[in-house]
């Protein structure tokens, strides 16, 4: 009777153990699986392959599945090898290892469902330290269909850790060696080399593929490049001078925080997200082939600030190159030597990276947060320790009225930033966009009736496009170079669409050229506005790249584009048939230099 009641409970161990993996598997490839079901159309609309939209849907799925089906089984070749090993200290660290793969993944799975991007093995540390800031990611993340799942299938996972640990003898030999064969044929009849990555597909890869672990040659964006590699040592970046209008007028520069033409009919094709800042697009000066450089808002400041091409890199910090760079066509530097009150104002607390960015900038006259005097009153507070953009903004209203001389403001909105907590509605885009939508066309209007465009210009630009799961760019207009909008309004600023394509890494030339007497630039800016200087270049070498695809940077240079496989000295362009061998060697030569 012993010997049956332990087979018994041997047998319904096994059961669990079978049970709750696959389980854990099936909840896991659903929580992924939803984040990018509403992407199936659009996704089958830009892909290469040449289906039918009705079938494509079909094709996607059968891929994503490739990319998910053979982790699993390969986790399940992992557990089912432990359960034969009876030493418990091997057996638990066997046990870890799909452990740790398992936490990967639901990292991946939050980051996608919250921010719209995949978790970055490189980068991903750079933002542990702003753990205390998670806490609305976490909530968003959980309450959603795939936390929810998520949760489900890490709790079966440990259920069946545990009971692989300390149950003793829970397998069948001849079942158990049944289960491993089948997972054998499984990972060897899906295949466990991962397809190719390719513009537009990244949600449809696995964390691994998308970090570039496959056995494709994908580049390698943290290869270093040697101190002798001729397209950077040939590179001439030589800055010059030209004249400036000199107009001597106070400037406001507002990064808007995630306004990418991915979502405004001003530079693409919608769906509008801020239709009154469009309504003030049409009424000035906007810029409509203008781009962001890397969806990173510390990053982008850096670039304006800069006048380069602020591209991470592998050391994470500045080198000989960038150093010299950095200092010579600094916005603030010039603009205090001019006779400026600088300030850069911001409404939340300095986050994931914007502190570094503005150490390594000109020293503003006064840097405001969160915690300011100009908001300490403030109880309501929002994502990153923030005060409202309508709160933000009004605080700006109150500096402008006691200035005593000329200032330039930087400033960025907050409201709209995912998890997109706005006075509005919390873990709402929509609202948040409107909100922030609202507010900002409010500080226009109230600008105007202050008089400050009298002597006075207001910049309105995205700082980056939005990181949504429910965007896909056409492989014509990569994703990575992030076409974003910008408008400037000021009295001498015609009502005009400028079709002029530049860059973050120009407009700090632009605002230069407006309002000093000088501005300086090198061979790679550009100002669509000085039509007299015959030596300034007219089209801007265009750089930018995705968090999901660090290895592949694109670009846009004398009507070409395309993109070019990072890999130190060995980096190649992927079709280089339109760029003549000059262009090539200046191209990679720019890239080396400003993201070693």
């Amino acid at each position: 009777m012993l010997l049956i009641k332990k087979k018994v409970i041997r047998n319904d161990c096994e059961y669990l153990y079978i049970i709750g993996f696959v389980c854990a598997c099936f909840s896991l490839n659903t929580a992924f699986f939803l984040s990018i079901k509403d992407n199936l159309t659009l996704l089958a609309t830009y892909n290469s392959e040449m289906y039918l939209i009705e079938n494509s849907r079909l094709y996607l799925i059968a891929k994503f599945e490739q990319n998910y089906l053979p982790i699993f089984a390969l986790l399940g070749l992992i557990f089912l090898g432990a359960t034969y090993i009876k030493n418990k200290i091997f057996k638990t660290l066997l046990f870890l290892i799909p452990l740790v793969i398992w936490t990967i993944f639901t990292v991946d799975s939050c980051i996608n469902s919250v921010l719209g991007t995949r978790l970055n093995f490189y980068v991903g540390g750079d933002f542990a330290g702003e753990y205390k800031y998670f806490g609305d990611f976490i909530i968003k993340f959980v309450s959603s269909q795939g936390g929810a799942l998520i949760i489900v299938s890490s709790l079966l996972l440990i259920f069946t850790i545990c009971l692989g640990i300390f149950c003793s003898n829970i397998k069948s030999k001849k079942s158990f060696s049944i289960s491993y064969v089948i997972f054998a044929i499984i990972c060897g009849f899906l295949g466990l080399i991962p397809t190719q990555t390719v513009n537009g597909d990244y949600k449809l890869l696995n964390v691994f593929q998308a970090n570039n672990i496959s056995f494709y040659n994908n580049g390698n964006f943290f290869i270093d490049y040697s101190d002798d590699y001729e397209p950077r040592l040939n590179l001439d970046l030589k800055w010059k001078k030209a004249q400036g209008l000199n107009q001597a007028q106070n400037v406001i520069l507002v990064l808007v925080e995630s306004w990418g033409c991915n979502h405004t009919y001003i530079c693409g094709d919608g769906p509008s997200y801020m239709p009154e800042l469009e309504q003030i697009a049409k009424e000035n000066l906007l810029f409509d082939n203008y781009y962001s450089i890397v969806p990173a808002t510390s990053l982008s400041y850096l670039a304006i600030a800069k006048s380069v091409p602020v591209v991470q890199g592998r050391k994470q910090e500045l080198n000989q190159y960038t150093t010299e760079l950095y200092k010579e066509n600094d916005l603030v530097t010039h603009f205090n030597n001019n006779g400026y009150i600088t300030r850069f104002i911001s409404s939340t607390d300095h986050v994931f990276g914007m502190d570094s960015s503005l150490k390594k900038g000109g020293k503003f006259t006064e840097v405001i947060d969160a915690k300011h005097d100009l908001f300490k009153s403030i109880k309501e507070r929002y994502v990153f320790n923030s005060v409202s953009d309508g709160d933000m903004f009004d605080g700006i209203l109150k500096l402008i009225k006691n200035e005593k001389q000329k200032f330039f403001y930087v400033t960025k909105t907050a409201s709209n930033h995912s998890p997109y907590n706005s006075p509005l509605a919390a873990n709402n885009d929509v609202k948040a966009f409107e909100y922030t939508d609202k507010v900002t066309a409010e500080f226009v209007e109230k600008l105007k009736q202050s008089n400050y465009f009298d002597n006075g210009i207001l910049v309105l630009v995205g700082d980056h496009h939005m990181w949504d799961t429910n965007s896909i760019v056409d492989n014509n207009e990569p994703t990575k170079v992030n076409k974003v909008p910008l408008i400037i309004i000021g009295k001498n600023q015609k009502q005009e669409v400028n079709h002029a394509v530049f860059s973050h890494a120009s407009l700090g030339v632009l605002l230069q050229y407006f309002e000093l007497p000088t501005y300086k630039y090198n061979k790679f800016n550009t100002n669509p506005l000085d039509l007299e200087n015959k030596d300034i270049s007219k089209d801007e070498l265009v750089v930018g790249y995705d968090y999901q695809k660090l290895n592949v940077i694109s670009y846009k240079y004398k009507g070409t584009e395309g993109d070019i496989i990072i890999s130190g000295n060995k980096s190649e362009f992927v079709d280089k048939d339109n760029l003549s061998e000059k262009d090539q060697q200046d191209i990679l030569g720019f890239i080396a230099t400003f993201r070693d």
